[in-house]
């Protein structure tokens, strides 16, 4: 469905009786993909069990997405883990934390996900490189996320440089549905990851930021704000919010919040957020919602000449071009 651009606060009607821990997980990935920055500060790490992303998958879906989702799980059950780790707690910062460690490792085998840009619908183009891991005897997906400007074009030439490393060879096809529902798997030579990634995927020029973990940095840093603004009473609040209204003045809340504490604004823009709560649109309108704590009216913006609902000193919703 095309993204509406009359989005003023984050969508979260599909968040409710999803577990605390993976809501402040999806809120730390959506702050780092949807920041107005430099796309070297748009890279997400990511790591969640393999159990909890097999409640992902959608046997059967139409869905280019979907597809990816099933064979990227598929894959993953059978690859034997390229590092392994053992930790006093299990959670997604103390593995990104372990993982630092392991960054230029050759991991052996990858999934590596493109997904080219297609109208409104998929503004940007992705990227996703996928390892598999052991933490605590239970495998895990770690994999980083980056947000791009390739076109179509690229994402297909792309594909083609990495075919000749894929244990499968499939045939791949200019078409950004049938591209963004095949990831490819992988077989990396030499001894440096990073080298390996820098050199056959050329596009992506955030490489030296990720053989110096800042983009882990950055995640760390993003789960710690994130878990302190989706506290047990906010999360109560979305649990028991049952009207648009209710959820929209919550989503709006905590966009105004995370605004704040990392000092960026975020863009309706974005590449988006696959496998979280956060669903397309990732904002929804707020005409007409009122608030105690959070007060808006209809302003004109003198950049692009247009009205909407948006706080002094914010950047103008419609305003995606920065």
């Amino acid at each position: 469905m095309p993204q509406n651009k009359e989005r003023f606060a984050i969508e979260i009607s599909g968040w409710q009786e999803k577990p605390l821990e993976a809501l402040q997980g999806d809120i730390a990935s959506f702050s780092i993909e949807a920041g107005k920055v430099p796309l070297e500060k748009r890279i997400n790490p990511v790591a969640v069990s393999l159990e909890n992303f097999r409640t992902l998958v959608k046997k059967g879906s139409p869905d280019s997405e979907d597809q990816a989702t099933e064979k990227i799980y598929d894959w993953a059950e059978k690859v034997s883990p390229s590092v392994y780790l053992w930790l006093d707690t299990v959670s997604e910062e103390e593995v990104l934390l372990g993982m630092k460690g392991f960054i230029n490792l050759n991991p052996g085998n990858v999934g590596v996900w493109i997904s080219p840009p297609f109208k409104d619908h998929y503004k940007e183009s992705r990227i996703a490189v996928y390892q598999v891991v052991e933490v605590n005897n239970r495998k895990y997906l770690f994999f980083r996320n980056f947000c791009g400007n390739l076109s179509s074009e690229e994402c297909y030439s792309l594909a083609l440089g990495l075919e000749k490393f894929s244990l499968d060879r499939n045939l791949i096809v200019n078409d950004p549905e049938l591209i963004r529902s095949s990831p490819l798997f992988l077989n990396i030579p030499g001894s440096s990851f990073v080298s390996f990634l820098s050199k056959n995927i050329p596009d992506i020029s955030s490489w030296s930021e990720v053989e110096k973990g800042k983009d882990i940095e950055e995640k760390i840093n993003a789960l710690k704000v994130a878990s302190g603004i989706l506290d047990e009473n906010t999360y109560t609040a979305i649990n028991k919010a049952v009207t648009p209204e209710e959820q929209i003045l919550i989503g709006r809340l905590i966009e105004i919040r995370l605004q704040e504490k990392l000092g960026k604004a975020l863009s309706p823009s974005s590449c988006g957020n696959l496998y979280s709560a956060f669903s397309n649109p990732l904002f929804v309108s707020i005409r007409g919602i009122h608030s105690q704590e959070i007060t808006t009216r209809r302003k004109h913006c003198g950049k692009c000449g247009k009205y909407g609902y948006f706080l002094d000193g914010e950047t103008c919703p419609y305003d995606t071009k920065d």
